[in-house]
């Protein structure tokens, strides 16, 4: 009658990753800096390093990526 349990995944507690726990703290500045905003034309204060949290920007498609490493070619030859 001592018939093992399997595990619901459901019943295991989701343990959030190091990416998670870096965003939801941005996202706490984030809200308190909005909450500190008055009047509404102040602009939100927040200041993040991009070695705090890389947001992994992404050019929407690409034609902008092409734009993107345009400009980054032109700057090198612009150096030479």
């Amino acid at each position: 009658m001592n018939e093992r349990r399997k595990a619901d995944p459901m019943d295991v507690p989701h343990t959030p990753t190091r990416a998670e726990g870096r965003h939801k703290a941005v996202q706490r500045k984030l809200d308190e800096a909005l909450e500190e905003t008055f009047p509404a034309s102040d602009p939100v204060s927040i200041t993040t390093s991009q070695a705090e949290e890389d947001w992994g920007a992404e050019p929407a498609d690409a034609a902008a990526e092409e734009r993107r490493r345009g400009k980054e070619n032109a700057q090198r030859e612009e150096l030479r």
